[in-house]
């Protein structure tokens, strides 16, 4: 679904893509650094006892609901994007989206 997203974003074919290296670099850079920034959280708050060592736990939560909030802003898929997903799911259908689309049409059989 972010695929779609980050698609509807180009404002045209032309820089579609940069704007997908950017996604996948921008997520590639978050996977990488959030283990790391998150353990060392982890044990900073242990350590110096932040809330009993559970401060990780409130940042990981706030953190949490901030991403919900933003995503609730996000547009919703018309049928067109709801065209754009099963093209991509029929082309990746080894993808978690994928895996549930087919299990799903066939059920609707």
């Amino acid at each position: 679904v972010i695929f779609v997203f980050v698609t509807r974003a180009s404002p045209n074919k032309y820089p579609l893509g940069t704007t997908n290296g950017l996604s996948q670099t921008t997520t590639s850079i978050a996977r990488a650094m959030g283990p790391a920034t998150f353990t060392s959280l982890l044990a900073f708050s242990k350590e110096c006892s932040l809330l009993r060592g559970n401060l990780v736990y409130v940042v990981l939560l706030i953190f949490s609901c901030s991403l919900v909030s933003l995503s609730r802003r996000l547009p919703e898929l018309k049928k067109n994007n709801l065209r754009l997903i099963r093209v991509f799911v029929k082309a990746h259908p080894g993808s978690r989206m994928g895996s549930r689309y087919h299990a799903n049409s066939r059920k609707e059989s």
